[in-house]
């Protein structure tokens, strides 16, 4: 027998059953009251230990379970009987369950403690626990979205609201920042996302370098500060109200007429609205309109000029296929289709 207190290395898993305490110097952590002889976990740990030459050392402490004869009836008792007895305990729960619930749970009595809790266990499982819903995603996919549908329906005024709310925070966050202060740039009046009269927005006084509108880069696209701070300052961004902001882009889309030919000029060679836009210094709805003022039938939606459109369409009746023809043009398949009308 060892005694109280001996330290022992690499020990046979096959021994008899000790009541052990295990300090494994290398991972730095203790595991307590282990029956060796009776768990097949620890079997199979010590059996890898050795294989590996892990240098384990035991604290060892005799212990040779003492039962009395009732102790024995009992436990071939729930041998036999185990069926009966797990009846037995969900009857008593099911007639009991209100019982149960009335009374507060631990983690509703210790929530500081219980919410730490679920953080390590998080974070040492977390491989596991993601895994593992991958697998539940997977397996319950249709029921989730079904739930998630009727979820929607029965509450869709509340989670519109909750967005909607949600977005005038974002919004008004960088409203409300320097430079702008909230403030418009031209009339000095306060404004706000909350206010209907007056609403809040950006205008881009160098148009040429927009690369989009902010309130979508900042809301829909959830872009970071450093992406929506390169806009502002290549964009040259102030804040202006409604009203102002409605005069500043009427002063900008009045087109020289000199202009104007140039713009036709680049749509008829085949100049795309990007590249226009970029050549001119005009935004893409100002080219827009000037193109539609001349060719009223032109689809601008698919960007590409009608020569190029007829073109298309000669080659797609001449037996070539839609993928080769979007690949010329340099638009996708679904946009060729479309334009197609295939």
């Amino acid at each position: 027998m060892f005694e109280n207190g001996e330290y022992v290395k690499n020990i046979n898993c096959g021994i008899t059953p000790f009541d052990i305490t295990i300090s494994d110097k290398r991972k730095g952590y203790v595991s307590r009251n282990y029956f060796v002889g009776e768990n097949p976990f620890m079997k199979e740990y010590f059996r890898s230990c050795i294989v590996y030459n892990y240098q384990l050392y035991l604290y060892l402490q005799p212990f040779i379970p003492k039962l009395t004869e009732e102790q024995i009836r009992k436990k071939e008792y729930y041998k036999q009987n185990s069926n009966k007895e797990i009846s037995r305990s969900s009857n008593w729960y099911n007639t009991h369950k209100d019982e149960i619930k009335e009374k507060p749970s631990w983690r509703s009595l210790n929530p500081e403690r219980a919410k730490e809790n679920d953080k390590i266990y998080y974070t040492t499982n977390r491989d596991r626990i993601l895994a593992y819903a991958a697998i539940r995603r997977e397996e319950h996919r249709d029921e989730s979205r079904e739930y998630f549908r009727n979820h929607y329906a029965e509450n869709k005024k509340e989670i519109c609201l909750s967005r909607r709310k949600n977005r005038q925070e974002i919004y008004n966050s960088w409203v409300n920042r320097p430079p702008f202060n909230g403030v418009c740039f031209k009339c000095g009046k306060k404004v706000n996302y909350d206010c209907e009269d007056d609403m809040p927005e950006f205008h881009h006084t160098k148009p040429e370098n927009k690369t989009g509108t902010l309130y979508n880069i900042i809301v829909n696209l959830n872009s970071p500060d450093e992406v929506i701070w390169k806009e502002i300052n290549d964009g040259g961004v102030v804040l202006l109200c409604s009203k102002c902001h409605k005069l500043e882009t009427i002063a900008q889309q009045s087109v020289p007429e000199n202009i104007k030919n140039k713009i036709i000029e680049m749509y008829e060679s085949g100049k795309m609205i990007k590249d226009i836009s970029d050549s001119v210094g005009y935004e893409r709805h100002t080219i827009s309109k000037v193109i539609k003022s001349v060719y009223p039938e032109a689809n601008l939606k698919y960007s590409l000029p009608p020569n190029k459109i007829e073109e298309a369409k000669t080659m797609y009746n001449d037996g070539i296929g839609i993928c080769e023809i979007a690949k010329k043009f340099n638009v996708n398949r679904k946009t060729m289709g479309a334009i197609l009308n295939k």
